[in-house]
């Protein structure tokens, strides 16, 4: 492997990082390929009722949790649009508050106070 150069996926293209030659590269983990879901809708709800390894989101949250939700961005092809709003309504069941506040720098942030 070459330590000095580091190629990672970025959208369909791949973006190259030039490591400093101090860095050790010890190897290069890549996810396992898994099929997809039959129903996006039904695996969605079974993850939010029965999570692997912890509790519902509804029972870790209360009135007085802060929540930081993080999304990936556009290069990725998570569909935030149908899995939001699901995991927000999980939150809201245990107490938490769906009152979002985006940084200043966020490209997909909406007019404030519904303004257009």
């Amino acid at each position: 492997m070459n330590n000095d150069i580091l190629n990672l996926p970025w959208g369909k293209k791949k973006i190259t990082i030039h490591l400093p030659p101090t860095w050790q590269v010890e190897g290069n983990l890549e996810p396992a390929a898994l099929a997809g879901v039959a129903s996006l809708d039904k695996e969605l709800l079974r993850s939010l009722q029965a999570p692997i390894g912890c509790q519902k989101l509804s029972k870790l949250v209360n009135k007085n949790s802060r929540i930081a939700l993080v999304m990936d961005d556009l290069s990725r092809p998570t569909p935030v649009a149908k899995l939001l709003p699901a995991v927000l309504e999980e939150l809201e069941r245990g107490g938490g508050s769906a009152q979002p506040d985006y940084p200043d720098s966020c490209p997909g942030r909406p007019p404030p106070n519904g303004s257009k």
